[in-house]
């Protein structure tokens, strides 16, 4: 894995390869069914999961006990190779 910290611009770039078809790779960030299944560190399901993906559209993640949502917008959706979101 690859990854690019930059502060000034608050951002994370990260590359990973994994053993798995680039399209069951996507489906596992962009669809709610498959993104509640293991986006909490505890292992427990996400108790809301949220996801218009599309350029500008919006994502929210409920966990059931570790803060607030993690919310934001898809900037570049590219399936199944580049997926890029914006965190509030």
């Amino acid at each position: 894995m690859t990854h690019t910290l930059d502060n000034s611009r608050r951002t994370i770039h990260f590359e990973r390869l994994l053993d798995a078809p680039p399209d069951d790779v996507f489906d596992a960030w962009t669809r709610p069914e498959r993104v509640s299944c293991w986006w909490d560190p505890t292992g427990a399901p996400l108790t809301a999961c949220t996801i218009d993906l599309r350029p500008q559209g919006a994502f929210r993640f409920v966990t059931a006990q570790h803060g607030p949502p993690f919310e934001g917008t898809y900037a570049v959706v590219e399936r199944p190779h580049r997926l890029e979101f914006h965190a509030m």
